[in-house]
């Protein structure tokens, strides 16, 4: 009876802390009386909306009721940034993560034993997605990674000391939505595809966006160590946190209700990878008193560090752009073969002995796809075609104007 009466029964969209319904955002306090807060153009609002329908995993808390009178700057006291840029950036994460649509960027923190990472992911994630044991090791697998997005908004991963290439290429799909195809729970055969999208903080000690393709997608943020004489107990900061939680949550809502009445008006003149982000974070900074192009120029900064840290941990991709700039400096056309042949020919001894030199034509274009984002930042663009001799590797010099675009720099 109940599974017929459900088969027969209206059918609605379902979201996880963050929703949206006719064009306004709503978040979802998580309190025993549903209560969600409505962000529409200008303005937002507390109180019961049933028609938005919100699921709760079981480990999910609820958030105070957002109150304002904060600015962006009262986040500074939680969080050990080294500058007003980085700053801005973790403040643009923050705002991100509270639409119900990305794509969103993945928020990278290193930095040594002593700067405060854990605290930082901690805070961050909590203040708009609170839950019980909020950050998690690496999963073991692609699956229970998949899980435990559908069961959160925010999805916070802890003292790591690596990125793993599969690791590496899921939150990539996260970041900007891809389906993930898994088998089904007791069955031999069958397959499922769960697609996800969802705002993501990790930190580690060492720099994590060695891969180009990650770093593409990420904003990478180093904390200095906390001197001595500057730590504080851990009691006081979470009851000055406890204090402030509502006012730097509704410093946030600020921002998303002006980047409601604005987004429309905004378009940049040269977007940057995820323009879809960056667009939206332009169309909120008048929240936070930033001028025009403040944010995207702290952002095309970022971009260009964590390229740069992409390419001191990518032996390939380096010696791909040293021997196309001493030897092919015009660019190449050709098939994967035949840049292999060229590679082989100019590549240092050292590096062609590493394993991750290519030994085959199929090896090497997976790795020149994985390398443009490298390429791009070193002024090449990459691209690939079908001809009657094969699959064509295409990597000519950006203009310019060209690369300004393409860079958004």
């Amino acid at each position: 009876m109940m599974e017929a009466k459900a088969q027969s029964g209206a059918c609605y969209p379902t979201f996880r802390r963050v929703g949206s319904h006719d064009g306004d955002y709503f978040l979802d306090l998580c309190d025993q009386d549903w209560r969600a807060v409505r962000v529409t153009k200008g303005r937002w609002t507390v109180g019961q909306f049933p028609h938005v329908k919100f699921l709760r995993s079981a480990s999910a808390r609820a958030l105070p009721e957002p109150q304002r009178g904060a600015g962006y700057r009262d986040l500074k006291p939680f969080i050990n940034v080294g500058s007003e840029q980085d700053l801005m950036l973790v403040t643009a994460w923050l705002v991100a993560a509270l639409r119900p649509e990305g794509p969103y960027p993945l928020l990278c923190v290193s930095g040594e034993q002593g700067s405060g990472k854990s605290s930082v992911t901690d805070l961050l994630a909590n203040l708009i997605d609170a839950e019980i044991g909020k950050k998690r090791t690496v999963s073991k697998d692609e699956r229970d990674l998949v899980i435990a997005a559908k069961n959160g908004h925010v999805l916070a991963f802890d003292n790591m000391s690596s990125v793993a290439n599969w690791f590496s290429d899921s939150l990539c799909r996260l970041s900007t939505g891809g389906g993930f195809a898994t088998r089904a729970l007791h069955t031999d055969n069958e397959q499922i595809v769960l697609e996800a999208q969802r705002p993501v903080i990790l930190n580690g000690i060492p720099d994590l966006t060695g891969r180009a393709d990650l770093s593409d997608r990420a904003i990478a943020i180093h904390l200095p160590r906390i001197p001595e004489e500057e730590r504080q107990t851990e009691r006081h900061l979470k009851e000055e946190l406890e204090r402030m939680r509502p006012y730097l949550l509704g410093a946030l809502l600020d921002a998303v209700s002006e980047g409601l009445s604005r987004r429309a008006s905004v378009k940049l003149a040269n977007p940057p990878r995820m323009a879809d982000f960056a667009e939206w974070i332009e169309a909120c900074s008048p929240a936070f008193g930033w001028e025009p192009g403040q944010f995207l120029e702290a952002y095309r900064l970022s971009r260009t560090d964590a390229a740069k840290v992409a390419l001191e941990n990518d032996p390939f991709g380096s010696e791909l752009i040293r021997i196309i700039k001493r030897h092919r400096a015009t660019g190449f056309s050709g098939t994967a073969t035949h840049l292999l042949e060229v590679l082989n020919e100019h590549a240092a001894p050292a590096i062609k002995s590493m394993r991750v030199w290519p030994s085959t034509a199929a090896t090497l274009g997976t790795l020149v796809r994985r390398s443009a984002p490298l390429l791009r930042s070193e002024g090449y663009a990459v691209t690939d075609s079908r001809t009657a001799e094969g699959r064509m590797i295409i990597i000519r010099p950006l203009s310019s104007a060209h690369q300004k675009e393409e860079t958004g720099a």
